[in-house]
């Protein structure tokens, strides 16, 4: 008799230990009073434990926390939950994370910027279909961390959802670049297209041609894209864009001349209608 009841109550406590455990399972996780995120999601974020994140997002934990203190802008390591799944490269705790209320805008800014800088295009796109912004106003542009990383394919994904062709950064490669000054950066930001030349890269200087760029800005020492292809010796793409500028140029002048040339015959056409015209009102 005795045995039976150690083994009832040994039952009995672990029946009740379970029911506990499965109750504390399903209770919300409770937010942090500093806002900060919930360290069993960082932990499963960062294990790229997806089972574990999907049981704590079905518990509501919050998943727009940062890591990140408010006065600091950038992060060099991921802080958001949003962020640190990109960097798991699974896109399935990104979409996880979407679904429960994380938002890939501008605030989100790094989550975007780390799938560009790892060279993921499937997760640029997620974001991107899920709202983030092509031409986010904030960090690094995008379509320059796409030419950094010589990715053509991301590149073009960016510029078919909104990053501007003719839009200008700061860059090492510009006049006073390594200096730091803020009043000569500002005043010397140069294009997508001046960087891809400057780096040799033929097929981002083509596609950004396709895409508008205009090959004939210049920064504030008067210097265009050619001229950054030539001072870096890439000179076959400095000769490409020269070409290209001589004969846009060029183009009109044909059209000015056929348009000089064809005024005589314009003017002969015109005269008899003149004569006629004077003829009647002298017998008028």
């Amino acid at each position: 008799m005795v045995r039976v009841a150690i083994g009832l109550v040994l039952l009995f406590s672990a029946l009740l230990a379970t029911a506990c455990n499965t109750a504390d399972d399903d209770l919300p996780v409770p937010l942090r009073p500093d806002g900060r995120c919930n360290e069993d999601l960082v932990d499963a974020l960062r294990r790229g434990d997806a089972p574990r994140v999907r049981a704590l997002v079905a518990r509501h934990v919050q998943v727009t926390c940062s890591e990140r203190p408010p006065s600091v802008g950038y992060a060099v390591r991921p802080s958001t939950p949003l962020e640190l799944a990109v960097a798991t490269g699974q896109p399935e705790l990104v979409r996880m994370l979407i679904a429960a209320g994380a938002k890939p805008d501008h605030h989100e800014f790094e989550a975007i910027y780390q799938a560009v800088r790892s060279r993921r295009i499937d997760l640029v796109k997620l974001l991107l279909d899920s709202g983030a912004r092509a031409d986010a106003p904030s960090g690094t542009p995008l379509l320059r961390e796409a030419i950094l990383q010589h990715d053509p394919a991301i590149a073009a994904l960016l510029l078919e959802r909104g990053a501007k062709a003719n839009q200008r950064w700061f860059s090492e490669l510009q006049p006073g670049g390594d200096a730091y000054d803020p009043a000569t950066l500002m005043d010397c930001l140069i294009t997508p297209l001046m960087e891809a030349a400057a780096r040799g890269e033929t097929q981002l200087v083509m596609l950004l041609l396709r895409a508008g760029a205009d090959r004939n800005q210049i920064d504030c020492k008067g210097r265009s894209a050619a001229d950054y292809a030539r001072s870096r010796n890439h000179s076959a793409i400095g000769d490409m864009l020269s070409h290209c500028e001589n004969r846009t140029s060029s183009a009109a002048r044909p059209r000015t001349a056929r348009a000089e040339a064809s005024a005589p015959h314009a003017r002969r056409r015109r005269a008899p209608h003149r004569r006629a015209t004077a003829k009647a009102l002298h017998s008028y």
